[in-house]
């Protein structure tokens, strides 16, 4: 698979199915658009493709449900053969719908089919829409489907909705719309063992900046880094110790690890949320929960078969 961070990289005079979105999460409802894409291409004899973005539109609170590294994985899994990585720049604000139909789509990149959602808008001040593309198509050789929205529990899934979930910490939901577990990984700054936890190897990363936010507290969790994949228990939060801190971080406890992991790639996904953030009076107050969450995760893993 090829990835294209500029358009002006792209020479092959293929012709291409593409699925316009900004995939973030890659939930169900971008599966089934691909999916989509997937059978158009095959049917048409095209080279599939996705157009998507770097980062989501709007607000900081649309902050990424997965990385661009790990969606271009998983597109490449799929069977996308080409990605273009478009970063919203003023001059790509710019480009009104037309242009990007007509002289990015068809002329530069030899689309001849599109496949987007029911919600898809292109184009400065997002004026490309379902009806826009149809009148375009009507006068053009671009064909064009519409991949109809998947519900899940009988709304639609959409990426606000998965990150309003991991904002109430509801990661059943979560889970079953992306297909997989939510995931943050880093740079583990420390791993030790502590006063409140003890013979239990500890790692902490800062929770990454543009990724969607969890609600703060206590999790089950598995840990994956070199040595394998481990049960463990994690905290959202600036600190489940007692002194303080000003920076959000992720803090997993490997209970069945024994090891260093200092300096290491850790990644964690997030199985269930067991309980919220909360302040301690005192070491003993705070060692005695910490014992209560490792027994009630530990049970959590056993009754759900994690290994």
């Amino acid at each position: 698979m090829k990835v294209y961070r500029s358009l002006e990289e792209s020479s092959s005079d293929q012709e291409r199915g593409i699925a316009l979105g900004v995939f973030d999460g890659l939930h169900l409802g971008h599966r089934h658009i691909l999916q989509e894409l997937m059978l158009v291409c095959k049917e048409k004899s095209l080279r599939p493709a996705v157009f998507t973005f770097l980062s989501p539109f709007g607000s900081e609170a649309n902050r990424l449900l997965i990385e661009i590294e790990e969606k271009c994985a998983v597109l490449e899994a799929i069977g996308v053969e080409d990605v273009y990585l478009a970063d919203m720049t003023d001059d790509f604000r710019s480009i009104s719908a037309l242009e990007f139909l007509q002289d990015i789509l068809q002329n530069k990149l030899k689309v001849k089919s599109l496949v987007v959602g029911e919600d898809a808008r292109f184009g400065a001040g997002a004026r490309g829409d379902i009806d826009f593309l149809a009148d375009y198509a009507d006068k053009s050789d671009l064909t064009y489907t519409v991949s109809s929205d998947v519900l899940f529990r009988g709304e639609k899934i959409s990426s606000s909705r998965i990150r309003n979930c991991l904002a109430e910490g509801e990661l059943e939901s979560v889970t079953a719309m992306l297909t997989q577990p939510y995931k943050l990984g880093g740079v583990a700054e420390y791993d030790h063992e502590n006063d409140w936890c003890p013979g239990i190897t500890t790692a902490k990363f800062p929770y990454p900046p543009k990724r969607a936010r969890l609600r703060k507290g206590v999790y089950a969790t598995v840990a994956h880094c070199a040595a394998g994949s481990f049960r463990a228990i994690s905290n959202i939060g600036m600190s489940p110790a007692l002194e303080a801190e000003t920076s959000l971080r992720v803090e997993t406890y490997l209970y069945d690890f024994a090891g260093s992991l200092s300096g290491e790639k850790i990644a964690v996904e997030f199985l269930a949320f067991i309980r919220p953030e909360r302040p301690f009076d005192s070491g003993e107050d705070l060692s005695k929960a910490v014992q209560e969450d490792l027994a009630y995760v530990s049970k959590w893993h056993r009754s759900h078969m994690v290994k």
